[in-house]
Parts: C-alpha cells; sequence; structure tokens
C-alpha cells in the first residue's frame, strides 16, 4: 500500500477466505445417516468440522452458473468424461477432488 492509500483508506481492510465447499447430488435431507458419518470421517482427515464447511446441493456437476466460486470443492457424485476421481484437478480456478 502506497502513502497515498493509507492516509485515504485509514480503516483496517481483511481478507475472508471463503469455506471449502462441499457438492452432493442429492437434497442433504436425503443423505442417510452412514453417508453423514462418513463425511465427518473424511473432514476430520482434513482437519475441518463439519460446521467449517458449506454444503451445496446441485442434481449434475455444472459450476459455470456459481456467482461465487469457492477456492476448494469436494464433489461427490458422478462426473463428466474426461474428469478423474481422487485426485486434486482445477476447474475453471476452483481446486477440486471428486469421489
Amino acid at each position: 500500500m502506497n502513502a497515498a492509500e493509507k492516509t485515504i483508506y485509514t480503516e483496517e481492510l481483511y481478507s475472508i477466505q471463503p469455506l471449502p465447499t462441499i457438492l452432493i447430488t442429492k437434497p442433504w435431507e436425503e443423505v442417510k445417516q452412514t453417508e453423514k458419518e462418513q463425511l465427518v470421517k473424511i473432514l476430520s482427515a482434513l482437519k475441518l468440522p463439519l460446521e467449517r464447511v458449506t454444503i451445496k446441493f446441485q442434481p449434475a456437476f455444472d459450476l459455470s452458473g456459481w456467482s461465487e466460486k469457492p477456492e476448494k470443492l469436494i464433489y461427490f457424485g458422478s462426473l463428466p468424461a474426461g474428469i478423474a476421481y481422487y485426485q486434486v484437478i482445477d476447474v475453471n480456478g476452483v481446486s477440486m477432488v471428486a469421489s
């Protein structure tokens, strides 16, 4: 920040990181208890509690309509051809792993 910016903008600025996103292909109400427990185990391996992620429902994988894209995404569902499971890939600036 240069000297002019320091005098014009005196308040502190904070950059809030977006939460990692879990994308599922069925509504949360339809997710079985065993599947929820498995998700909690996966998140605990990543040192993330369930409360620190955003869970979104989308019937088919499509990030093009998202106005705000997450930095990190875990996708549970069938993938379009050419995308591999269990590998970190970059999709339109989003770091994603599919399971």
